[in-house]
């Protein structure tokens, strides 16, 4: 019996069981601020924060605080930013066409 008590352990942790214990949060993006921002796009903080105002950038006010706090999403900001670049209501594909007419004029 305790031969196959062994066997019935040694074939649980073979099976895949997780070693360590993995919690569902450790793939979440962080939150950063206005200054993280700016410093990963490359302009000033003032800038973005003027994106925010004129709704170029989406961003998460905090509250509770005297002056208007926003924390952001790198990933949301890099799609923000993608939009802004492309030529409005166009896909990708044609906004390179349409770039690459106006080079050959």
């Amino acid at each position: 019996m305790k031969h196959r008590d062994k066997e019935i352990q040694n074939n649980s942790s073979a099976a895949g069981a997780p070693d360590q214990h993995h919690t569902p949060h450790e793939n979440l993006e962080p939150y950063v601020d206005a200054d993280a921002v700016a410093s990963f796009i490359g302009d000033s903080r003032r800038n973005v924060l003027r994106m925010v105002r004129e709704g170029k950038l989406t961003c998460y006010p905090v509250s509770g605080l005297e002056r208007h706090t926003y924390k952001f999403k790198l990933s949301e900001v890099t799609k923000d930013l993608e939009k802004l670049r492309r030529p409005s209501g166009l896909a990708s594909d044609e906004a390179s066409k349409v770039s690459d007419k106006k080079e050959r004029k």
